[in-house]
């Protein structure tokens, strides 16, 4: 079984070295299409490439399933680059690890995005803290005697978390951390504002208690103040990180997919026909083997099983010679052949197995009388696969 073992190694090494490179797709923003016309791969991860200016530090891309324009339709796969350090490259690149349906049109977006200085940063802040400082005004009933909200603390808690989400849509972390929602701090002092009694507001250090008006109104903005502290005290943790704002923006519709030739796998290996399986008298024959591998789905549209799965057939390149020195052949064509079932554990490695049909050579090619003189025997082989394209002109 040496020979094997070695046709393991050099597939191996070839898958290695073989290994498909992964094409770029360059965007022509002014013509909204990648290079002049080109259509999407399908079935295969790739790039896109494209031009930005200086003050670009962040592209993100959305793929969509082609139903029309909507603001809040879903990607069903998302991708960004962002500028490293020190870089002022002309040009982004960035990955696209999902492969897209044969023949199907998508809707691409893609949005660029510069970075927020300083003094736009304090500017969003301020601007949050003011939206969220309308919204609480608005969510207490303030009576003589108490203070209560509109709705429940969770519903409010809602809200905010909505709120940030919309101050921030137009807006992009350097970090990979997305705002989390307010913390269970800021829910429970809603569930502790929703319960206050003003009038305790005298016997806490918030007037004199000849003056309960001013005590009440004393207490009621230092419950506020606190609670508004909070919440800016996290929504700020958050906007401290470097931020990029959406300048421009590409809405591709309906970008078709290529169409993805049928193909078959031709076979070149090394293989083996057990004669005997018994331990104690184990005896075997082998010889390079050539077949072709037709594959249960195509790769990257079907499920990972079915596309690396596929029915084998294919004949030895001589006839073989097993361990007891008997030389064998085969009906017909005068070697061994074999059918069976190959998968593909590496890119361009495939393990068949199945059956071999042997016939001593001595009656090898005599069509009279071959149902009573070949075998089947179980085959083992180890290949190194070549995908050949076939299709029809249009």
């Amino acid at each position: 079984m040496k020979h094997l073992y070695i046709l393991a190694v050099l597939c191996v090494s070839l898958a290695g070295s073989l290994a498909a490179q992964n094409q770029t797709l360059v965007l022509n923003y002014e013509k909204s299409t990648f290079g002049e016309g080109q259509p999407l791969p399908a079935g295969e991860k790739f790039f896109v490439s494209g031009a930005v200016g200086p003050e670009i530090g962040y592209v993100a891309i959305d793929f969509m399933s082609a139903k029309g324009y909507s603001p809040n339709k879903k990607a069903i796969y998302s991708s960004f680059w962002k500028r490293s350090r020190g870089n002022k490259t002309p040009q982004f690149t960035m990955p696209v690890n999902y492969k897209l349906r044969e023949g199907k049109d998508y809707d691409i977006y893609l949005g660029y995005y510069k970075t927020v200085s300083e003094a736009e940063r304090e500017q969003v802040k301020q601007s949050m803290d003011e939206t969220i400082d309308a919204y609480l005004f608005q969510s207490f009933e303030v009576s003589r005697n108490r203070m209560k909200l509109r709705k429940s603390p969770k519903q409010v808690m809602h809200d905010l978390d909505e709120i940030m989400a919309s101050g921030l849509s137009l807006f992009k972390s350097r970090t990979a951390i997305e705002f989390p929602g307010f913390s269970d701090l800021v829910l429970s002092k809603l569930k502790e504002a929703d319960k206050i009694k003003l009038g305790k507001g005298r016997f806490l250090n918030f007037g004199p208690e000849n003056e309960d008006a001013t005590a009440r109104q004393a207490y009621r903005e230092k419950t506020m103040e606190d609670l508004k502290a909070i919440i800016s005290s996290e929504m700020r943790q958050y906007l401290n990180t470097e931020l990029y704002v959406l300048v421009d923006d590409l809405y591709i519709n309906d970008y078709s997919t290529e169409k993805v030739k049928n193909s078959f796998a031709v076979n070149v290996g090394y293989g083996a026909a057990i004669i005997n399986a018994n331990p104690d008298e184990f005896n075997y024959a082998s010889a390079p083997y050539l077949g072709i591998s037709v594959p249960l789905g195509k790769e990257g549209l079907s499920s990972p099983i079915l596309s690396r799965t596929s029915i084998s057939f294919g004949a030895f390149l001589k006839n073989v010679t097993d361990q007891n020195d008997v030389r064998l052949s085969g009906p017909i064509f005068k070697v061994p052949t074999y059918a069976g079932v190959g998968v593909r554990p590496f890119k361009f490695v495939r393990l068949n197995l199945g059956a071999v049909f042997l016939e001593e050579k001595a009656t090898a090619g005599q069509i009279s009388g071959v149902r009573d003189r070949f075998e089947v025997r179980p085959f083992v082989g180890l290949s190194a696969e070549f995908n050949i394209s076939i299709g029809f002109a249009d």
